[in-house]
């Protein structure tokens, strides 16, 4: 588990928190115990002390920067407001990041599916998680411009919990109001067709560390997607995903991107056989684009899984 250090204080929950990082550089929110509070010492103010105290960014391609222009800075949906007692949120519709402190004992497990784990937290009389205050919503205006074809960006995605979960070790299960599993967790996507209010994206995906290796994954249907400027080499495929029938392609990062924390892991894969549709109003962070002598790969790819070509 990596740690960047530097503690957050929320005012509202009267908690810290840090952004941590495992070792497949997925970012998640350690809470403090409820006692732990920036101090302040004499001569010092609170706000000064929050920002010395503020967090390094997380040293993996994980999760979190400041935001990207055309962002609405009003207030996020899962802030201190929504904090609620473990019996309001095992009824709420909305599963919420997954701590550090995650955990998969069997006392956790639902015993019918003995890969579901619920969500734990420092404080053991608290179920909930917030999402990182620097995910944002795009403005109206610049939706267009920023869900662009293209475009490469990380949610919060939510689905229905199947046997199957892609990269199950980096997900949670939380439960929803009709007492169904729900599995969420930070997903990156491609903009492959723009639309008013909604695009359709392919995923990004390390199948935990194992790539096209993965039982189950063809590797007719991916292409190794990386990060970098032009002179950047693509990354060594494992030996037993198979052959790569699809050439690699390469992102660029934004200009405001710490390439430390956004970089895409060397076994990312970007799946054509799989298209989302994601609204225009869900909460993102841009991490840049596909690089334009690669737009072409990127379309034709897709087309072809559509059965176009």
């Amino acid at each position: 588990m990596t740690n960047p250090g530097g503690w957050i204080w929320d005012s509202g929950c009267q908690r810290s928190y840090r952004i941590v990082a495992d070792s497949e550089g997925n970012a998640t929110i350690d809470w403090a115990p409820p006692q732990c509070s920036p101090q302040v010492t004499q001569g010092q103010s609170a706000q000064d002390t929050h920002a010395t105290q503020e967090p390094r960014t997380p040293t993996s391609h994980g999760a979190f920067s400041s935001p990207s222009p055309g962002f609405d800075p009003a207030p996020l949906a899962y802030n201190a407001r929504t904090c609620a007692s473990s019996r309001r949120l095992s009824r709420a519709p909305h599963p919420y990041l997954p701590s550090a402190q995650s955990v998969s004992s069997p006392d956790n497990q639902n015993p019918g599916n003995r890969g579901y784990r619920r969500i734990g937290t420092r404080d053991e009389s608290r179920d909930e998680e917030f999402l990182d205050h620097r995910f944002r919503r795009v403005r109206a205006n610049p939706t267009r411009r920023f869900f662009k074809f293209g475009r490469v960006f990380v949610m919060l995605w939510s689905e229905p919990a199947g046997g199957n979960a892609e990269d199950a070790s980096q997900s949670s299960i939380t439960t929803n109001h009709m007492g169904e599993p729900v599995h969420s967790k930070l997903r990156r996507f491609v903009v492959v067709s723009p639309n008013d209010a909604h695009c359709i994206c392919l995923p990004i995906a390390t199948y935990g560390g194992q790539g096209c290796s993965k039982p189950g994954v063809k590797v007719a249907d991916h292409a190794v997607i990386f990060s970098g400027d032009p002179t950047t080499t693509p990354p060594t495929s494992l030996s037993n995903e198979g052959e790569f029938t699809k050439r690699p392609i390469r992102v660029e990062l934004g200009r405001n991107v710490d390439p430390e924390e956004f970089a895409l892991d060397p076994m990312s894969r970007i799946n054509f056989a799989k298209a989302y549709t994601v609204e225009h109003n869900v909460k993102v962070i841009g991490i840049g684009v596909v690089a334009e002598e690669h737009h072409h790969l990127l379309h034709s790819y897709f087309r072809s899984a559509l059965g176009f070509d």
